[in-house]
C-alpha cells in the first residue's frame, strides 16, 4: 500500500503546487516538512492537499478515505509523532489509511 499511497499524495503535491503561484512549492521528498516552523506550506494549502488526496484515493483506487477524523483532531501537531511533519510521514499515514 505504501506505493499506492505514495503515487497518490505525489498526485496532490503536484496540484497543490499548481495551485500555488507565489508561495513555497512542496518538494516530493519523503524528508520536506509540510507544517511547524519550517514547513513548506500554509494551512491552505493544507488543507487543499488533503482533500485531494483523499479524493484521489476515491477516483483512483475506490477507496474512500478520511484523513481529519475523530483521532486526528486529538492529535498534537507539534509532536514529533505528527503524521503531518513531512511527506514520508504523511505517505505513511495514508497507507494505513487504505488498508
Amino acid at each position: 500500500m505504501d506505493s499506492l499511497a505514495a503515487q497518490i499524495v505525489s498526485k496532490a503535491i503536484i496540484d497543490v503546487n499548481q495551485q500555488s503561484d507565489d508561495g513555497p512549492r512542496i518538494t516530493d521528498d519523503q524528508g520536506t516538512r509540510l507544517l511547524g516552523d519550517d514547513g513548506v506550506i500554509d494551512s491552505l494549502a493544507f488543507a487543499f492537499l488533503i482533500v485531494t488526496i483523499e479524493q484521489y484515493a476515491l477516483d483512483d483506487l475506490n477507496k474512500e478515505i478520511v484523513i481529519f477524523d475523530d483521532e486526528v483532531m486529538e492529535m498534537d501537531f507539534e509532536a514529533d509523532n505528527n503524521p503531518f511533519a513531512t511527506v514520508g510521514s504523511l505517505i505513511t499515514f495514508v497507507s494505513n489509511k487504505l488498508r
